[in-house]
């Protein structure tokens, strides 16, 4: 029996089978046992294994190793190496095989590159191959032992996994900020891998024209100056009826937004045909347009970039896997980019409105100050000039009284936009003086008592010593500060009291601060709502207070305000126990390192008195004395007279009918003029209230 019969697949039939005898081999049985044993082992081994034997070579093989051959495995069964590798067998296989024979040594080779003709076309093959020779009984080297391994796709995974990890690396990079540098990245990144990428040419959109439709040349690499005139004109166009005309298909691309693969180029440039990169020697056959694209809801085409295929491995899964990367990677930074883009053009337009905002409400506010002075001029001069000759009745003052506390407090919200605008195009400015802030305290705190007793609550004002808190201020702003925070609390608080504090800081001696708290017993806040108050144009909802009204600005300037003297300003609350809301406001007390102004006028005054009527506050308490209901005014609003004027109301459609009416409105003033319109109607029986609770 011969060793081989017991063997099993295709080659081992396949050898038993083959006329041996019409070889230098001889007959199957004529064979030296060393070949028997050495063909023996390699059909039992799951490894590529290859013998060449004798002065010829003469190959046989296992099944592993017709991957090896490829469609050479059909006709490469019995005959001389020399003939299956014809390509490497002059300058590569023949001297390392003559050696062996001659010296009997191994030789071991790691990834060695071949050009090897197995699909129809050189290709870049990567082998680790090993030499041994095969001895017979007297120590004669016969044949060649060929165990191979080969690693070609190992090779092309490591030399484009780095391409794509340098790729990535430039489109990322913080020099890469624009379009032009993404792919300016990209380019360079490709020139690394020449072998993979022997060309690649790179057309943007034309953005400047968007109605054109045009690409725009933007770089090539690895073609030479005819080799661009063919086959990267400065333009392509993505018109449909431009797509035969094109010498790339870009329209395709861009429809499909996926890989158009060409496997024409010789035909698409009969020409001139395409060289370039690390195999110039071989025409390249097979080039892929890849579209980068803006990822938005219409997926908006920003360029399109043409790869050459490696001339010597052509286009298969493993290309299309690498090319998928390089476009998934330029893709990500173009849209990277064109998302900060559309940020900034936002950020801009919302800087824009902003402006157009902070301009609309000072020339707004100054348009409504002028005629409000206007109004209320006339106004106080019709109270203050009353002619005794011709008195002003009781009604007629009354209404001028409030025509004045309501107009006042338009002129305080205007006043407010306008600090707001100052403050937000870095127009207000600080006029510091040195002041005895407990003084001044004590002059606000002494126009607003008034109004806090009358509702029936307390204010006080606690200071740990008898010794002055000196602090350079703006005083004007500093009492704007002071009394928001008072108007504050005695809104929210219904009973109880209001207290303010003055301290120096003793934990801040560098800075020398004054510590300014002002707290009540009100209905306190949630923790929410703590994180909000300062917010512009935020309103504790459903406060339950002592008025529904209010514009939000109040907290928000005072925050404001207290930056401007580079203070802090924070709050603490609790809703239980009528524990209230505390105000901390924490402000320094040395003149400023910067103490002019921007046009070199000096900002410092040494003051040293006080004693002064406050800017501007009446205002505030004139609010806050609208806030005061019926049940905290022995002044009930039931009293009220009814007005004599036969023009208030000139028509009464209810004559006649008797009713009773309940008015509800947290403003005195609005209460008491639609309270005094409904009680000229003998039958109405009108009774008014600030809340519904």
């Amino acid at each position: 029996m011969y060793p081989l019969m017991h063997r099993k697949g295709d080659m081992a039939e396949r050898i038993q089978a083959f006329p041996w005898e019409t070889t230098p081999l001889g007959p199957f049985s004529a064979w030296p046992p060393c070949l028997h044993t050495a063909v023996d082992f390699a059909l039992g081994t799951k490894f590529p294994i290859a013998i060449y034997f004798g002065r010829d070579f003469i190959a046989l093989y296992n099944d592993e190793y017709r991957g090896i051959l490829g469609p050479r495995h059909t006709t490469a069964l019995g005959m001389p190496c020399r003939d299956i590798w014809p390509e490497v067998w002059p300058s590569f296989v023949s001297p390392i095989f003559h050696g062996v024979l001659e010296n009997g040594e191994t030789v071991h080779l790691d990834r060695a590159m071949l050009h090897l003709n197995r699909s129809g076309y050189l290709e870049e093959c990567y082998m680790s191959i090993s030499y041994s020779s095969i001895r017979d009984e007297n120590d004669e080297v016969l044949g060649i032992y060929d165990p191979v391994y080969e690693d070609s796709s190992g090779v092309f995974a490591d030399r484009r996994n780095k391409t794509a990890q340098l790729l990535m690396e430039h489109v990322t990079s913080a020099g890469a900020n624009t379009l032009d540098a993404v792919f300016d990245g990209a380019m360079n990144a490709f020139k690394s891998n020449d072998k993979d990428i022997p060309f690649a040419i790179l057309y943007k959109y034309d953005t400047v024209d968007s109605t054109s439709n045009t690409l725009k040349l933007h770089s090539t690499i690895g073609l030479s100056e005819q080799q661009v005139q063919v086959a990267a004109p400065h333009e392509l166009s993505m018109e449909a009826n431009a797509a035969v005309l094109s010498v790339w298909p870009v329209y395709e691309a861009a429809r499909s937004r996926k890989p158009v693969v060409l496997r024409d180029l010789l035909e698409r440039f009969p020409t001139q045909t395409l060289h370039g990169g690390a195999w110039s020697e071989h025409a390249v056959v097979e080039a892929v347009v890849l579209p980068i694209c803006i990822l938005t809801e219409a997926t908006e085409v920003a360029g399109m970039l043409i790869l050459g295929v490696n001339a010597m491995k052509r286009y298969n899964d493993e290309f299309a896997a690498f090319a998928q990367v390089i476009s998934l990677h330029i893709t990500s930074a173009v849209n990277t980019l064109y998302s900060l883009e559309k940020e900034r053009q936002r950020a801009s337009a919302l800087a824009e409105l902003d402006k157009a905002k902070t301009t609309f409400f000072s020339n707004v506010s100054h348009e409504l100050r002028t005629p409000l002075t206007l109004i209320l001029g006339p106004l106080e001069d019709c109270q203050r000039d009353d002619d005794p000759k011709f008195p002003l009745s009781p009604q007629v003052r009354h209404s001028l009284a409030m025509m004045t506390r309501n107009t006042q407090r338009l002129q305080k919200l205007v006043n407010s936009l306008l600090d707001f605008t100052r403050i937000e195009s870095n127009r207000m400015q600080k006029h510091l003086r040195e002041y005895d802030i407990i003084k001044v305290t004590s002059n606000v705190l002494a126009m607003f008592e008034g109004v806090v007793v009358k509702a029936g609550l307390q204010i006080r004002m606690r200071v740990p010593s008898s010794s002055p808190i000196m602090a350079w201020v703006d005083r004007d702003m500093y009492e704007k500060i002071l009394i928001n925070l008072l108007s504050n609390a005695f809104k929210f608080t219904l009973q109880g009291e209001i207290c303010v504090d003055l301290e120096n800081d003793d934990n801040d001696d560098v800075n020398q601060s004054f510590i300014l708290r002002v707290s009540d017993t009100g209905l306190g806040m949630a923790p929410d709502q703590l994180t909000k108050i300062f917010d512009r144009f935020y309103c504790v909802p459903d406060s339950g207070g002592r008025s529904y009204e209010g514009t939000g600005i109040g907290l928000s300037l005072t925050k404001e305000l207290v930056r401007l003297h580079d203070g802090l300003i924070w709050a603490t609350s609790s809703q239980e126990g009528h524990q209230g809301s505390t105000f901390h406001v924490i402000m320094p007390r040395g003149a400023p390192k910067s103490s002019t102004d921007q046009d070199g006028t000096s900002l410092l005054r040494r003051v040293e008195s006080v004693d002064r009527t406050p800017n501007n506050l009446a205002h505030y308490v004139n609010e806050a004395q609208s806030w005061i209901t019926a049940d905290d005014n022995d002044d009930d609003d039931d009293d009220a007279a009814p007005s004599s004027d036969p023009s208030v109301i000139s028509v009464n459609p209810l004559a006649g009918v008797s009713a009773n009416i309940l008015l509800v409105d947290d403003n005195a003033d609005m209460r008491e003029y639609v309270g005094a319109i409904l009680r000229q109607n003998a039958h109405f029986t009108v009774h008014t209230v600030g809340d519904g609770l």
